[in-house]
């Protein structure tokens, strides 16, 4: 069983790493996609998180 606070933590750790990637320097097209990415990539930890 994974605990709250590990679960919260790697949830913390992805986003940061996703913020990091997001931030990045690239053209618009590249950034829509990759929030896109983003936004599903939270959904299905939300969606994990809830499964605890």
């Amino acid at each position: 069983m994974v605990t709250p606070l590990k679960t919260l933590m790697g949830f913390s750790v992805h986003l940061n790493v996703q913020l990091k990637f997001y931030n990045l320097p690239s053209d618009k097209g590249e950034k829509i996609d990759v929030h896109k990415t983003l936004l599903v990539e939270i959904t299905i930890i939300v969606i994990q998180i809830g499964e605890y």
